[in-house]
């Protein structure tokens, strides 16, 4: 990936059933578990959270757990539910579930009792997934290949691997809040032959130019890098238009 995503770990609370039956947890000690992660600080995620930090490197909550239940018996289904929605907790039921998502479980251990009431914090001995960073991979350039005094040159993107996605290229100059130039993609092109999304640069450019790349939506965020000055490329023989008399010249100019 052209921005590393650091691994992530994140234990798994397993309950292989909840209800009335010989070796189920009762609906009122799941509740009661329940109030214990919350005063806890924990912050059960679903799997398509995790998804996102694998594949794209959005954040997780502070403190995040998976809530993982192979079966609800149906007596124990309104108290399970009511429970969690009490505390905003979310819970995968079902591994098949998880899988969709592209999550693993592993080292299952059985039933997380939680709290020191019922014994040791049991997170530290939990199952845990771990969270890698997926195939997909961004090239972001800035290259200075304009005569033209109304424009600095040229933001270049593209994408060597992973699956092609509608895209938006985003970059924002320093301390602005909107963005400076901004182009939407059905594709990035790969970056075989030179071949990639270009948008032009005006003469107003500043650095470091801070390059978002996003779904269309523009809430999954798939790449983040700043270009420095340093970083701009040049052609072979580049020389530099000539200067208006009111334009400040750089000594990265020469």
């Amino acid at each position: 990936r052209a921005a590393v995503i650091a691994p992530a770990e994140v234990p798994v609370i397993h309950y292989a059933s909840i209800g009335g039956g010989a070796g189920d947890v009762r609906p009122d000690l799941f509740y009661l578990q329940m109030r214990d992660l919350a005063a806890g600080g924990f912050h059960p995620v679903e799997p398509r959270a995790l998804a996102r930090r694998v594949r794209w490197g959005v954040g997780l909550p502070p403190l995040p757990v998976l809530i993982y239940i192979e079966r609800v018996r149906p007596e124990a289904a309104v108290a399970v539910s009511e429970a969690l929605a009490e505390y905003g907790f979310a819970a995968v039921v079902g591994g098949e579930i998880a899988a969709r998502a592209g999550i693993g479980l592993k080292e299952e251990t059985g039933i997380a009792r939680i709290g020191a009431r019922r014994g040791a914090d049991a997170l530290g001995a939990l199952p845990r997934i771990d969270a890698t960073p997926g195939d997909m991979s961004f090239s972001v350039r800035v290259v200075r290949d304009s005569k033209d005094p109304a424009f600095f040159g040229s933001l270049l993107a593209a994408q060597p691997t992973g699956a092609r996605m509608p895209l938006s290229v985003i970059a924002y100059r320093p301390f602005d809040e909107a963005p400076f130039v901004q182009a939407d993609a059905a594709a990035l092109p790969c970056g075989d032959g030179g071949e990639a999304l270009r948008l032009p640069l005006g003469a107003d450019v500043e650095f470091p130019l801070e390059v978002l790349i996003y779904d269309t939506t523009r809430t999954l965020l798939y790449h983040s890098s700043k270009i420095p000055k340093a970083a701009v490329e040049k052609p072979a023989g580049w020389r530099e238009p000539v200067s208006s008399p009111d334009r400040e010249i750089e000594l990265g100019d020469f």
